[in-house]
């Protein structure tokens, strides 16, 4: 082996004049390129793996606001809560006032007959059920819809940022492990333990060819290329610089795919097109927010801002209509002797009383007119409690039209950080754009290298 490793220096010295022989560093170039390419996809792993990390910490952080979002539904059940306590309160304090004579039955708007206890009964079976829905809510045991995460209560919310964290730590274990990939320009899937596995390889293949040179057992031969002409060598400098303008043309015309967590494999144009769909969902959607986006209201139900408004507009129609009702004397309660109106009642107590012989006609029965007296009093009192009744109800839902936008908040901050992510996700085009360049670079600066110094004729 020596003497052929002789014989080959001496043609070459002839060739060329004078001829210098292949240092160590020059055959271990390539695998401390090697090196170096897997160090690079190290430093690039760790760098997606913080940008992934930030990505989950954001979700998380949206998560967390949604305590917000489900304190502003709470809030919207207390406003609820005490406006049917106030509704109750009502309907006991007017019982009495509005009881039917002859009897012990009072009738009252909007709730009906009950006689002495009902309403007392109706009111703290009413007060109990808001205590233990309180006490669910308190528990976090309630459901609230949120716009962009559904339906959830205090606890699967918790739930939820638990999981969040857990999965922060499970990809911090998976990294920590290195088993943790990404897809490196020359390299394909690789993690941590494989990239400390190439350094480990190629320093082993160093130390294995510096113990070939020195045994003196090493043959004229372009190391790790094998037997190769002028024309072959440079066909794969310019293949390289080929490659290199497809990637770049790729990456100008916004075709060229990437793998990132967040998104898998991926284009620029695609990543535009994500974005836009994304920007005329959010501009869409803040439009319609306080018209015709629905949303689950508490006691409502899904409606719109225009259902609500529609729904207040029908309620005051209500209102006026029953004191257009009463204004007319048309507005009817039961009595002893069956349901008269205001008009009913004045014309009776306007006719005499009806005697024993010889009746005026037409004349009014004298044990009708105490019951005709009581009908009387308690009309305006039941006008102003059916009024009362639904004048609470449309204050519930104007406080709730008044505050309706506050439910697409989590949906567009939800929004706003898929633009923010998907934004900085631009960015990894030109990364990913100079990984490739540095690769090939370093690829064909050696193969210039070796065309230099290595090959007959070469500068």
């Amino acid at each position: 082996m020596r003497t052929t490793f002789t014989a080959c220096a001496v043609a070459l010295a002839a060739l060329l004049g004078t001829a210098r022989a292949v240092t160590v560093d020059e055959i271990v170039r390539p695998q401390r390129d090697a090196i170096d390419h897997c160090n690079d996809a190290r430093s690039e792993l760790a760098r997606q793996f913080a940008l992934r990390l930030k990505e989950l910490e954001e979700v998380k952080a949206w998560h967390e606001s949604l305590t917000g979002a489900l304190a502003d539904q709470v809030a919207f059940l207390a406003q609820e809560n005490a406006r049917a306590k106030a509704a109750e309160d009502t309907y006991v304090s007017r019982a009495g006032p509005l009881t039917v004579k002859p009897g012990d039955q009072a009738w009252i708007p909007t709730i009906g007959w009950g006689i002495f206890g009902f309403f007392e009964k109706h009111r703290d079976d009413t007060n109990k059920a808001i205590a233990e829905a309180e006490g669910a809510i308190a528990r976090g045991e309630t459901s609230f819809h949120i716009e962009g995460a559904g339906w959830l209560t205090g606890k699967s919310l918790a739930g939820i940022i638990a999981a969040d964290t857990k999965g922060m730590a499970d990809q911090q274990a998976i990294y920590d492990r290195g088993e943790w990939n990404i897809n490196y320009p020359g390299l394909g899937w690789v993690g941590g333990t494989a990239l400390t596995q190439c350094v480990a390889d190629n320093q082993k293949k160093i130390a294995e060819l510096q113990d070939v040179v020195s045994k003196g057992e090493f043959s004229i031969h372009v190391v790790n290329v094998g037997w190769v002409t002028r024309n072959s060598l440079q066909a794969m400098i310019d293949g390289q610089n080929a490659q290199l303008k497809q990637i770049e043309a790729a990456a100008s015309e916004g075709s060229l795919s990437i793998h990132r967590a967040i998104s898998a494999w991926t284009t620029l144009k695609a990543v535009h097109e994500h974005m836009d769909a994304t920007k005329k969902t959010k501009t869409d959607y803040e439009a319609a927010s306080a018209s015709t986006a629905s949303f689950n209201v508490p006691s409502v139900g899904w409606t719109t801002g225009e259902g609500l408004d529609a729904a207040i507009a029908a309620l005051e129609k209500e209102v006026a209509g029953i004191l257009q009702t009463a204004s007319d004397g048309k507005y009817a309660v039961p009595s002893g002797v069956g349901w008269v109106d205001m008009n009913a009642i004045r014309a009776a107590l306007a006719l005499p009383d009806c005697l024993p012989k010889d009746s005026p006609q037409p004349c009014l029965a004298p044990e009708h007119r105490p019951l005709l007296q009581d009908a009387q009093a308690r009309v305006p009192i039941a006008v102003d409690t059916d009024v009362g009744i639904r004048r609470l109800r449309i204050d519930v839902l104007k406080a709730y039209r008044a505050e309706i936008t506050k439910l697409a908040e989590p949906r567009q901050a939800q929004l706003d950080l898929d633009l923010a992510q998907w934004g900085r996700l631009q960015d990894e085009f030109t990364a990913e754009l100079g990984e490739h360049r540095k690769v090939i670079a370093r690829k064909v600066k050696w193969l210039q290298e070796i065309m230099q110094t290595q090959m007959p004729g070469g500068a």
